[in-house]
């Protein structure tokens, strides 16, 4: 029996001994479950809160940020993307500047000719003005000269009645 208490005994020590390590083994197994999925939240998230800053700053109308990937999974690749399309905007607006300051200039050009046609117009009015009444000048001294005329067209008529007259006159008493 002494055989039997001996193997009962060993078989609780062993038992205890493969208990305390399977509950080691237990604990260490959480530990490194709780490591990590600290380490991949920290690696998921960390990239993720840098994008969403960028898009703050992108709502803002800030476009000179740019944000560098630092992985090769699929948040990588979404941050790729998003640094290539505010590049993208980037460069539309440059352009957009470009275009928008080309017609202000030709705007300004515009706006000056259109002064010096203004002032080409109203100097021609005046111009126009002057000459109607320089018109109106020569008819009404073409009416006072025809006036004039007829005035002295009936005094020679009357003289040369009365020069015939007087010829009559002269005739007879001569």
């Amino acid at each position: 029996n002494q055989l039997g208490a001996d193997a009962d005994r060993d078989g609780r020590r062993v038992a205890g001994t493969g208990s305390q390590a399977l509950i080691a083994g237990t604990l260490l197994a959480a530990l490194l479950s709780i490591l990590f999925g600290r380490f991949m939240a920290l690696a998921v998230a960390r990239p993720l809160k840098e994008a969403g800053g960028m898009l703050d700053l992108i709502a803002r109308g800030d476009f000179s940020q740019n944000i560098r990937a630092k992985s090769n999974d699929e948040v990588g690749a979404m941050i790729r993307s998003l640094d290539a399309a505010v590049n993208s905007v980037r460069l539309a607006f440059g352009e957009v500047r470009t275009v928008a300051g080309q017609l202000s200039g030709a705007s300004k050009r515009l706006t000056a000719g259109a002064g010096t046609i203004a002032t080409g117009a109203h100097e021609a009015s005046g111009h126009l003005e002057a000459t109607a009444a320089s018109l109106a000048q020569v008819a009404s001294a073409a009416e006072q000269t025809a006036a004039n005329a007829e005035e002295a067209n009936q005094f020679a008529n009357v003289s040369q009645q009365v020069a015939k007259r007087g010829g009559d006159v002269v005739g007879l008493a001569v």
